[in-house]
This record gives C-alpha cells, structure tokens and sequence, in this order.
C-alpha cells in the first residue's frame, strides 16, 4: 500500500516538474535556430496576422526557423489570446515581419517554479510517509496465527439446506 502510494506520488512529482517548470524570458539576443520562443504580437501584427492564425492572438510559441534583419520564420506549435486561452498547431510555419511583434522571448527552465514544485512533492510525499508509518502500514498479508489457534478457513465451504418441496 505503501509502496503504490509512494510511487504514485514519484510519478506525479516527475509529471509536473516536467510539465510546469518551463517560462519565456525577454533575449537580448537573437536565439538560435531550432530554440522554442514565443513571439509578442503587436496591435498591427494583430490586424496583419488575423485571417491566418485567428483573431486577439497575443503570442505565436514555436520553434525558430530562421531570422534576418526583417522577419522570423517560426514552425508554430501554440497560439495564446489575449485572453491566455492557448490552441495547438501542428508546426505550420509563418514568417512574420519585424513590425508585427513587439518582443521576441525565450524558453527556459525556471529554477524558481522548479524549486518549487521540487518542496511541494517532497512535503506531499513525506506526510504520505509519515501518516502511513503513524497509523500502522496495512499489507496484503495476513497476520500471523497465534500458536495452538486452528486459522480460518479461506475457502467457503458449501451449505446444505434441506429443501421440502409440498407441490
């Protein structure tokens, strides 16, 4: 019982280390090809943008393609509104001019999500510990047989009632 929990708990740990620990920070920089940014649109990328990826989308997540001095070329693999409602696209590339986003943003593994998450599994599973070792660990094996005690039976053994039938 103990067991499952614990490794229940590891697995839900690893989940959400992996899938929450991810930010987009400001570059200075131009990144590299091939590294997942997030490009900030702005209000004439909007209006530019609206009939290919859809109406209030305030950033294009994907991977970078290439950049020049006037545009990058993204393989999109996420929209975000305005309003942080995010839809999946299955890497269409877009090119998009430099007048159309007002910040180019990097991904990144936040070491402070990261720590954080780390102390909230690791409280879980130990008071999951703890509160297993306090109130006695429960197996799936029975206790043992006092000497000179006849253990029960684990079989059901069959009933006999007689019947009487007046038809």
């Amino acid at each position: 019982m103990i067991r499952g929990a614990v490794r229940l708990a590891g697995v839900a740990g690893a989940l959400a280390l992996c899938a929450g620990c991810h930010t987009y920070v400001p570059t200075t920089t131009a990144p590299a090809a091939g590294s997942e940014v997030a490009v900030i649109l702005t209000d004439r990328g909007r209006v530019a943008l609206n009939e290919r990826v859809g109406p209030a989308i305030d950033q294009l997540r994907g991977l970078l393609t290439s950049s020049t001095d006037s545009s990058v070329t993204l393989s999109m693999k996420e929209t975000v509104s305005l309003r942080g409602v995010s839809a999946n696209w299955s890497d269409e590339s877009i090119t998009l001019m430099r007048d159309h986003f007002g910040s180019l943003r990097l991904k990144q593994v936040s070491r402070g999500r990261t720590a954080a998450v780390a102390a909230g599994f690791g409280a879980a599973l130990a008071a999951v510990v703890l509160t297993s070792s306090l109130l006695g660990s429960s197996s799936d094996t029975p206790p043992a047989t006092p000497p000179g005690v006849v253990p029960p039976s684990s079989k059901i053994s069959a009933l006999s009632i007689p019947f009487r039938s007046n038809f």
